[in-house]
């Protein structure tokens, strides 16, 4: 017998950082970073001018300058890092690498590096070296926040859940009041099928963060998988009155009126996916018209 997974939402952050910690990026880390520090005068100007278009987001601009300035201080690791900010942004991810890997090869204790390089490979899909990097990250600053939680999302993309639980055990233990790090715990409790150790996790974040529609759906999702189908219909309600056009609580609602036997209202929640996400509505679709599961009863 076939059976489904309902969808779960964990939060994302990529942040490729620049060694200065500019506000070039969406986010900068909050962990003391290395400024740039050109190893002679003549190279100070261009320099910062370099961080200048990091600011203003000019990349094309900003890999200019930083190749001039690098002709004059090429030994300078954090500006290699900066230069390999520059190429990711643009999606120049070999020339992004190759930057890095430089700029490692030249000081390998610098931990923002290694967390870059682990990002451009997380994004090229080389998950295994990305780990690496990672761990390689928190290993040198073992309080690198960003870092550690890189390092847990990237276990779970590699079906390493148990090392996954662990991992946000720890970051729990690091940042209890954390909301995106308590509902990717649930999340991954939920994945691993300790409903009921999910639920009380979740329960809690939503009593902390009344406001956070993915605590809900995922509290729903596990509120179900452990037959509490009640309680599922109003962690799935919620998360929608706080975010209507969430996808993920959509189908799961949906699923959980077919685990019921209310099929014309899992049809409603049809016909809004068909509106908001056509890749949900085809998974449903799959799930109410083709017969291709046979089950939607939890695990």
């Amino acid at each position: 017998m076939k059976h489904i997974q309902f969808l779960t939402r964990r939060l994302f952050a990529a942040t490729i950082l620049v060694c200065a910690a500019l506000t070039a990026t969406a986010q900068v880390s909050n962990q003391p970073t290395t400024k740039v520090a050109p190893t002679n005068g003549a190279a100070q100007a261009p320099a910062l001018q370099c961080l200048q278009f990091d600011n203003a987001g000019r990349h094309v601009e900003a890999i200019e300058a930083y190749t001039h300035a690098l002709l004059l201080a090429p030994n300078n690791a954090c500006m290699y890092n900066d230069l390999g900010y520059n190429y990711a942004c643009l999606k120049r991810y070999e020339e992004a690498v190759a930057a890095l890997t430089h700029a490692l090869a030249l000081n390998p204790e610098i931990a923002i590096t290694h967390y870059n390089l682990g990002e451009v490979y997380e994004i090229t899909g080389r998950n295994t070296e990305a780990l690496a990097e990672y761990s390689r990250a928190l290993k040198i600053d073992p309080k690198y926040n960003k870092a550690h939680v890189k390092l847990c999302q990237i276990q779970l993309a590699l079906g390493h859940d148990d090392e996954g639980v662990a991992c946000y055990e720890t970051l729990l233990s690091l940042a209890p009041q954390d909301a995106e790090t308590r509902t990717n715990y649930g999340y991954v409790l939920n994945r691993t099928k300790q409903y009921k150790k999910a639920i009380l996790v979740l329960q809690e974040t939503v009593r902390l963060f009344p406001n956070d529609a993915v605590a809900y759906n995922n509290l729903g999702s596990a509120y179900f998988c452990a037959h509490q189908y009640g309680q599922a219909f109003l962690a799935l309600r919620r998360a929608l009155d706080l975010d209507p056009d969430f996808v993920e609580a959509h189908y799961n609602i949906a699923l959980a009126y077919l685990g019921t036997k209310d099929r014309s209202a899992a049809m409603e929640q049809y016909v809004i996916l068909k509106r908001t996400s056509e890749e949900g509505a085809q998974m449903l679709y799959e799930i109410m018209f083709r017969n291709q599961i046979l089950s939607v009863k939890p695990e």
